[in-house]
């Protein structure tokens, strides 16, 4: 018999006796034990490193949608404050227009010269004088308590040209009859003085006017005009009218 051979036997008859099979199961269940426990936390760091790198790509990823969609809200109410803020400006104003071209009178400009200089140039003779105007030249009776107010928007010189005046009316009903008024007799050659009657705009409303008219002049749309201070465009001559809001509604034009 080889020596292997006996070696192999002497070590089964050693595994036969119950102390011996006992203390080597209890040496190797110590080093499997180990051997799992290194092995199961290897596989834990591993699992939870990747957990990581993914919580983090996904809590930047919502975090960016969060952010771009808070962003997003905001601009939209900040864009909707601005037209409320803008149609509260326009209703605030609604009752005013710009007399041009209406010269002053020697009692208006002696009236003017009494006042501080630091002071609008706003009299009661600029009103009367603005009272006889509608009366006589557009046929509308009203009086001084139909004007709530009325100035020049500059001094008065001793040139020719006067400033324009800025009128406020006690209704805008009745600043509608003027306008439409003028515009009657306009069309009317000859029977009409170089005066114009301009509505009051915010600046808002100011600035997309004149784009409006650029679209206008450039044939993009058929028509603009101003309502109450607001501002309307035709896409074609038979189209319905769109009110403008802002700027960027023109550009559903170019």
């Amino acid at each position: 018999m080889s020596k292997k051979s006996a070696k192999t036997e002497e070590l089964i008859e050693a595994l036969c006796d119950d102390r011996v099979s006992t203390a080597f199961l209890n040496k190797f269940q110590e080093r499997l034990i180990c051997e799992l426990n290194n092995k199961i936390e290897q596989k834990f760091n591993d699992l939870l490193s990747d957990l990581n790198e993914k919580l983090k790509t996904s809590v930047t990823q919502i975090t960016t949608d969060i952010l771009k969609e808070s962003f997003s809200s905001i601009k939209q109410n900040l864009s909707k404050l601005d037209e409320r803020l803008t149609l509260l400006e326009t209703r605030s104003i609604q009752n005013d227009l710009y007399i041009v071209g209406l010269k002053a009178n020697q009692t208006e400009k002696a009236d003017q010269s009494l006042q501080n200089q630091n002071q609008p140039n706003q009299n009661k003779k600029t009103t009367d004088l603005v009272v006889d105007h509608i009366r006589q030249v557009l046929d509308i009776p009203i009086d001084t308590r139909d004007i709530n107010l009325a100035y020049r928007t500059k001094k008065i010189t001793d040139s020719n040209t006067s400033p324009p005046i800025l009128v406020s009316f006690s209704s805008i009903s009745l600043k509608n009859e003027v306008i439409t008024k003028a515009k009657s007799l306009r069309k009317q050659p000859g029977t009409y003085p170089n005066i114009f009657y301009n509505e009051r705009l915010t600046k808002s409303n100011s600035e997309i006017f004149f784009l409006a008219r650029q679209l206008q002049r450039n044939k993009k749309i058929h028509a603009t005009w101003i309502y109450r201070g607001e501002v309307y465009v035709r896409k074609e001559q038979l189209s319905k009218p769109v009110k403008i809001i802002t700027s960027k509604d023109l550009s559903l034009y170019e």
